[in-house]
């Protein structure tokens, strides 16, 4: 229960814009991929990696800041223990942004699969990596980008 309740704390410090809470749900040197394509990845290049907590809460951050909301829906959740310090799971991912304003739309969706690495630290249970793997996308695929005022 533990590493499910790590995985929804996870998309709601980002739906709540609490950036320095993602120290909680991740290792300080984690490692962190998105990537684009099919759910197995063969022969797909990532998209981003980051190496570490800072490094992805220094580029999400700027990111979300100026959405309306964002919705991150955590599913069909899968922990298998490698051993008592050691796990692995797999959880669907739904993610609606909103921006009422924005040109070009109001919205973007997107689904896919992230698959982690937990370990057990000192402080609890972290995630020391994740790989998203984007499945589907819809919508205003520039709602990410912060609109140009005058």
């Amino acid at each position: 229960m533990e590493l499910i309740d790590l995985v929804h704390f996870y998309s709601t410090a980002i739906d709540a814009k609490e950036w320095t809470a993602l120290n909680r749900v991740f290792t300080p040197d984690c490692r962190i991929i998105y990537r684009s394509g099919t759910q197995s990845g063969d022969g797909v290049a990532p998209m981003r990696v980051f190496e570490t907590c800072d490094e992805i809460i220094d580029a999400i951050a700027p990111l979300h800041d100026h959405l309306e909301a964002s919705l991150h829906h955590m599913t069909n959740i899968v922990i298998r223990f490698e051993d008592e310090d050691r796990a692995v799971g797999r959880t669907y991912g739904r993610i609606l942004l909103i921006h009422s304003t924005h040109p070009g739309g109001p919205a973007y969706q997107s689904a896919g699969i992230y698959d982690d690495r937990f370990v057990r630290t000192a402080q609890g249970w972290r995630i020391a990596e994740r790989t998203w793997t984007r499945l589907y996308a819809e919508g205003n695929d520039r709602i990410l980008e912060k609109p140009q005022t005058d």
